[in-house]
C-alpha cells in the first residue's frame, strides 16, 4: 500500500459516557499512531584515532558509546589511524593542541549517526565541517565558490594545495619566524 497521506482510521463505539465529552458536548478524539516493524539499526561504524583508543581504553572492533546532542550513540570501532585531519596531530596549521589532555578523535559517518538519533530520541545533529574530494584542476574553482557563498566564513575553507604552497614559499611560518631576534 502507498499513500501521498498518513493513513487513518475511523472508529465509533456509537457510545460516549457523560464524563469523556469537552466543553462544547462534541467528543474529545483519540489519536493512535501505527508504526510498521522496521528493520534492525545498522551499527554506526567508527574510525578512531590511536590517542582515543588509549583515552577510551578500546581497541578495534570493540563498540564504545559516543555522546550526540546529549545522547548515547553506540559506535562499533572498525579501524584506527594515528591522527585525522584538523585533529591533534593532524591538526590545522597554527593550531595549538595540549597533549597531555588529548582524548583523541573518532570519525564517522553522520548520516547513520542521524539515523540512529532520529529512529531513537526524534533528534539530529548538523555538520561542523565538510571534507570535499574534487577533481584537482577544479579545487581553486570550489573553494572560490565556497568562499562567496554568504553564509561561509571565507577563512574557514581550507584547501590542502594552498596550505602546501604556503609552507612551500614560507616554510618557518609566521609564529616560529617571530621567534628569531634579529
Amino acid at each position: 500500500m502507498t499513500s501521498a497521506a498518513p493513513l487513518t482510521v475511523a472508529y465509533g463505539t456509537g457510545y460516549t459516557p457523560h464524563e469523556q465529552t469537552g466543553p462544547t458536548g462534541a467528543t474529545d478524539s483519540v489519536n493512535v499512531r501505527v508504526r510498521a516493524v522496521q528493520p534492525a539499526q545498522p551499527e554506526v561504524a567508527a574510525v578512531a584515532t590511536d590517542a582515543f583508543l588509549t583515552a577510551a581504553g578500546a581497541r578495534p572492533g570493540q563498540r564504545v558509546d559516543a555522546v550526540f546532542a546529549g545522547q548515547n550513540v553506540p559506535v562499533r570501532i572498525v579501524a584506527s589511524v594515528r591522527a585525522l585531519p584538523t585533529t591533534a596531530q593532524g591538526a590545522a596549521p597554527g593550531d595549538s593542541v595540549d597533549a597531555a589532555h588529548d582524548g583523541g578523535a573518532l570519525l564517522l559517518d553522520l548520516r547513520a549517526a542521524n539515523r540512529f538519533l532520529q529512529t531513537r530520541y526524534g533528534v539530529g545533529v548538523a555538520p561542523t565541517e565538510w571534507w570535499l574530494d574534487t577533481d584537482a584542476h577544479r579545487a581553486g574553482d570550489v573553494a572560490a565558490a565556497l568562499r562567496a557563498l554568504p553564509d561561509v566564513d571565507a577563512g574557514q575553507v581550507l584547501v590542502r594545495d594552498e596550505i602546501a604552497e604556503q609552507l612551500r614559499d614560507d616554510p618557518f611560518g609566521a609564529g616560529p619566524n617571530a621567534a628569531f631576534t634579529a
